[in-house]
């Protein structure tokens, strides 16, 4: 598989997929972004076919954690600001299995957002991602609220 980033230590079953990757895998990429898509309520922004056009046009970056199949994958962008910031955001995760790849996933995305010149890592996600994020990380988390209210337009 070509990649976009990986692991720079053996065995390692994280990797970036670039656009003929993505291609190849199409199909059990989509499964995976359904649930995420569905959970974030970001169903109402992106089909999971969406999330794969914008990865494999480079847009956002798709990421897998393969075995004998892929069993998790991952759409991450960068946000810049007019600013110069710039934030790494994890938008989306499905799969299975967050043991086996986080610890190894974590560390990669922080030196991925590094070298793009990101500031900060970002995402949303339940409770129980905080928790698990909580035993790879060693700097505070910031916890914003996030809302949202669905508008009438009728």
């Amino acid at each position: 598989m070509s990649l976009i980033s990986s692991c720079t230590t053996a065995p390692c079953n994280f990797t970036g997929l670039d656009s003929e990757d993505i291609a190849q895998h199409w199909d059990e990429l989509a499964v995976l972004f359904e649930k995420p898509l569905k959970r974030t309520g970001a169903d109402r922004l992106y089909e999971p076919d969406d999330v794969l056009w914008k990865c494999a046009n480079y847009e956002w970056q798709c990421w897998a954690w393969i075995e004998d199949e892929i069993k998790c994958a991952f759409a991450t962008y960068i946000e810049s600001f007019p600013t110069g910031a710039a934030n790494f955001v994890v938008y989306l995760v499905g799969g299975k299995d967050i043991e086996k790849w986080l610890d190894i996933a974590w560390p990669i995305f922080k030196m991925y957002a590094k070298e793009k010149g990101c500031d900060r890592l970002v995402g949303m996600g339940r409770e129980g991602w905080l928790r698990a994020l909580q035993r790879v990380e060693d700097q505070p988390f910031h916890k914003d609220l996030v809302f949202s209210v669905e508008i009438d337009n009728g």
